[in-house]
């Protein structure tokens, strides 16, 4: 299977499985914790900005940025339009996604010097991404030569790589420190050691999607110019594959913050599933002992029987 395929498939499961994630946390917040946050507003718009992201990438993909064979209904103008909206929605998407974990942080903490770290780190996201932004807005002029249509100028693509550098380090940086600033935060608070570990084991996902930034980092400098409408799919592959660690990365982070939230309903899942079943054990229990009471009535009407026929 091709890097195309891979994206296409990954997208599509991606957005499958964050629709039942994060539906059901904002259930578990509204329904039964009743109460949202900023956090959950913050996480609904990063979901939809993943929607956005998806739905432009696979119509690149549709349209033929990447894959082979050529099919009749290709568009490399289109392929490459969507492509760069793409890349405008996952960097958005990326940096409301960090606020989102930045802000559930904030408020479960109860420590000053945390409270502090969690608002540099969110204004350090926000102005980086507007950042590079500003660079893909304005990377050509007019932004139509990013798919080939009038004359102009270009940045370098020397220039774009650069750019996908510095986001990468700091999604690296962001991300580690709200993975790891859970540890000393809920360190001394009065829970379950059960539930200190679960939560750090999710929001402990954001290590992993660290991870899948780091790996990005080979395919960034492999990557061959993404504005070049006439690149065959070969070409495109390392740009392919640099966009689906990308979609990894922001998969793991908002499934990691959505099943945070997640443990009430799971905990009145589970609850649920045990009254069930110790309804039914006491049913089949009072259901037996009856009964056994009625075999045993039975059998002292057979035993007064047979002693009346004795007697006689």
């Amino acid at each position: 299977m091709g890097a195309s395929e891979d994206l296409f498939n990954f997208t599509v499961v991606g957005v499958a499985i964050l629709s039942i994630a994060i539906g059901l946390r904002l259930w578990t917040r509204v329904v039964i914790r009743r109460s949202f946050g900023w956090d959950d507003a913050a996480l609904s718009v990063s979901f939809i900005g993943y929607i956005l992201f998806a739905s432009f990438t696979l119509a690149a993909l549709h349209y033929g940025f990447g894959t082979s064979p050529v099919q009749p209904w290709f568009d490399p103008q289109k392929a490459h339009r969507y492509m760069l909206a793409g890349q405008i929605s996952y960097v958005l998407t990326a940096c409301t996604v960090k606020i989102s974990i930045g802000l559930v942080l904030l408020r479960i903490n109860i420590r000053r010097s945390i409270t502090i770290i969690l608002i540099i780190l969110m204004v350090f996201v926000t102005i980086s991404t507007l950042v590079i932004v500003l660079i893909l807005v304005l990377q050509c002029r007019p932004l139509s030569l990013y798919w080939g249509v009038g004359k102009g100028t270009c940045l370098n693509w020397e220039t774009i790589i650069q750019t996908a550098i510095a986001l990468s380090v700091c999604g690296i940086i962001s991300q580690c420190l709200l993975s790891l600033l859970p540890i000393p935060m809920l360190w001394n608070v009065q829970i379950s050691r059960f539930e200190k570990v679960s939560i750090s084991a999710l929001l402990g996902l954001g290590i992993v999607s660290s991870i899948a930034t780091l790996v990005r980092f080979k395919y960034i400098f492999t990557a061959s110019d993404g504005r070049d409408i006439n690149a065959g799919p070969d070409s495109l592959t390392g740009q392919l594959i640099s966009i689906l660690w990308s979609n990894v990365e922001v998969f793991l982070s908002m499934l990691a913050t959505s099943l945070v939230a997640c443990r009430p309903a799971l905990k009145l899942a589970v609850e649920t599933v045990s009254m069930s079943f110790v309804k039914t054990r006491s049913l089949v229990f009072n259901n037996t002992e009856g009964y056994r009471e009625l075999l045993n009535l039975r059998q002292q009407e057979s035993d007064g029987e047979s002693t009346e026929m004795s007697s006689v």
